[in-house]
């Protein structure tokens, strides 16, 4: 059996490869990509109540601290909001090369708006960068 993966140094890119290629590591405190199936209502007279699967959306969250400056999540994030971008996830920062024990995902969405700022005295911002995935991820190993 493998052992579970402590999530330490992860790879998180929004346009990998490309002119705005965004890494989020260092801004991120936590990081997540799951799937929610979705069921359909196939009910008949004949089978009450039965539903079967149907699509599945993938959602990816990144807790993110707010900061600002020419590396800021700030002024990077609200340049590219509302854009489609490719976005890269692997569990162990491995500059993009996926191996059976450090698999990437690689995904298009659309960028959501971030706050400016959210905070008491004496408090940072921090927010949940929420990404709905067009489509199924890609998921490599090699």
């Amino acid at each position: 059996m493998a052992d579970a993966h402590l999530m330490v140094d992860p790879l998180i890119t929004i346009d990998p490869g490309g002119p705005n290629e965004l890494q989020l590591k260092c801004h991120g405190r936590n990081l997540s990509l799951v799937p929610e199936d979705n069921l359909e209502d196939v009910e008949t007279f004949c089978a009450p109540g039965l539903e079967q699967p149907g699509t599945t959306t993938w959602t990816s969250s990144i807790s993110l601290l707010q900061s600002f400056g020419a590396d800021g999540a700030w002024n990077l994030l609200h340049a590219m909001r509302k854009t489609r971008k490719t976005i890269l996830i692997q569990p162990t920062d491995a500059a993009g090369t996926p191996a059976v024990g450090n698999p990437t995902a690689t995904f298009e969405a659309f960028l959501p708006s971030v706050p400016f700022v959210d905070a008491g005295i004496g408090e940072k911002t921090e927010f949940d960068f929420e990404l709905t995935a067009i489509g199924e991820p890609v998921f490599a190993t090699a």
